[in-house]
Parts: structure tokens; C-alpha cells; sequence
């Protein structure tokens, strides 16, 4: 079997969180075919010099993107670009651990998987461990219980299912939930072995109205095909109205209601 780790880089990326993934794909390179890097649009002098480092390594395969057109374009791309049988989800932000590749292809091997989601520790900007999140998919219908960043999936039924669609911040969430209604067989490792980061930036992206604008977009669709329960929309509403709460209230109110820290 092959496969590839796809990750999206454009210029609002951390450099030093860069740097870190590249030692983690680098610890994993043993096991993996490739890793293409989407660069979207122009990116800073910094992480140009990071990308000039590995310009000649033919492990990677660098597209370069004209302009910014969003993360579903590039993942989409990197998609299409791909030659593996399975891709490997992980952004320029995130961690692995070392055996993380190792693992998910024997699950992919030794399982009829066409979807494998690994448990993810919450760090947050200086590295510091928040919480452990292990895959549960009875939450699907009230929240996204699967990070991107502890994601793997066979090439072929992603494609065949339609690929990324543009819901911005919810593309992840609407792919896994189209995965479900295929009925395609999802496989669990609840051992966390890859990182997503809450940053300030991002949990201040996640509120405010352009934010429960487009979650109301997400849900709406969701809802006209199926992919989301109706039973739990009094749920949604009261989880869209939270947007407008000031962005601490709402990481508060969520780790309250979670047992542990659950951000998406």
C-alpha cells in the first residue's frame, strides 16, 4: 500500500509551527510515499526560505497556487494531484507522533477501512497539552467528533463521494458526515497521535456573524440532504445563537458541557 500526507500552507501559517511539522513528517517519512504541500497564493519570505530547504527533496511535492482561493480549493487540488491508494491529513500547525503513519496503515491493512480517525491531543500556541479528544462518532449529529488533523482516508472514496465542497470552516464536518450516509466503514484508533491547535486566532474565527452565518449555510444543507437529524435542531439553534457570545464565554461554556475540551 501507499500514502501520502496532503497539508495546505498559505501565509497567515506560523513558521516555527512549520518547521515542527517537518521534523514530525520527516520522523514518519519511512513509511509514507509522499507528502504534497499545497502552497495557497503567495506566502512570507520565511516560509519561502522553509519551502527552498526542501525544493530538491523529491519526497515532497510542492504545487504552488497563484492566489489564495481558500483551504477546500487546495485540498482539493492536492486531492486530484495525488498517486496513493490512502492520504493523511495533517495542516502546518499540527504534530504526529513518529509511529502515527505506522499505525494508521496497518489499521488500513489489517481492517476493511475506508475512513481511519485517530485521537488527537488540544494544544495549544506554546505546546502546551489542554486535553486528549478520542474519536466517537455517536456525536456526529450534535458536533464534529473527527479532527482533520487525526484523519486518513482511501483516496478512491473521497473521490467517488465528491471530494471537499465549499463550506468554509465546516468542510471537514460536511465530508465526514457525506462519509457516513455512504455507509463507508469507519475504523477507530482512540490512541492520540497527532496534535490540533487552538489558537487565539482561531477560536476568535470561531464566533462573531459572518462565523453563524455560515454555520446556518452548513446546517441548512445538512439538513435538505440528510446528512444532519432533525431531531437535534433545537440543539443547533441554541449552538448557532452561541456564536454571538463573546469568544472566552464560549470555549468556557463548551469545556463545561463537554467532559473535556471538544473546540469543533
Amino acid at each position: 500500500m501507499t500514502s501520502t500526507v496532503l497539508t495546505c500552507l498559505y501565509a497567515g501559517d506560523n513558521p516555527h509551527y512549520f518547521r515542527m511539522y517537518l521534523e514530525d513528517i520527516y520522523s514518519n517519512s519511512c513509511m509514507l510515499d509522499s507528502v504534497i504541500i499545497v502552497v495557497d497564493g503567495p506566502v512570507t519570505l520565511e516560509l519561502n526560505c522553509i519551502l527552498d530547504n526542501i525544493r530538491n527533496d523529491t519526497f515532497f511535492k510542492v504545487i504552488r497556487l497563484p492566489e489564495n482561493k481558500g483551504l477546500v480549493n487546495a485540498l482539493n487540488v492536492g486531492l486530484v494531484s495525488c498517486t496513493s491508494e490512502y492520504c493523511i491529513r495533517l495542516d502546518p500547525d499540527d504534530r504526529m507522533s513518529k509511529d502515527r503513519v505506522a499505525k494508521i496503515n496497518k489499521k488500513f491493512l489489517t481492517s476493511n477501512a475506508d475512513v481511519v480517525f485517530n485521537g488527537v491531543k488540544i494544544i495549544d500556541d506554546e505546546d502546551v497539552e489542554l486535553g486528549i479528544d478520542s474519536p466517537n462518532q455517536r456525536e456526529i449529529f450534535k458536533r464534529n467528533p473527527f479532527y482533520h488533523s487525526g484523519s486518513a482516508y482511501k483516496l478512491s472514496v473521497v473521490r467517488n463521494i465528491g471530494l471537499y465542497r465549499d463550506f468554509k470552516d465546516f468542510e471537514d464536518y460536511d465530508l465526514w458526515l457525506r462519509i457516513i450516509r455512504a455507509g463507508l466503514n469507519i475504523e477507530i484508533i482512540a490512541e492520540p497521535l497527532s496534535s490540533f491547535r487552538v489558537s487565539r486566532a482561531m477560536v476568535n474565527r470561531r464566533c462573531g456573524l459572518d462565523y453563524m452565518l455560515a454555520e446556518i449555510r452548513f446546517l441548512k444543507v445538512a439538513l435538505i440532504e440528510g446528512n444532519l437529524k432533525r431531531r437535534f435542531l433545537f440543539f443547533w439553534m441554541l449552538r448557532i445563537l452561541s456564536r454571538l457570545l463573546p469568544s472566552s464565554l464560549i470555549v468556557r461554556l463548551r469545556s463545561v458541557y463537554f467532559d473535556h475540551i471538544k473546540i469543533i
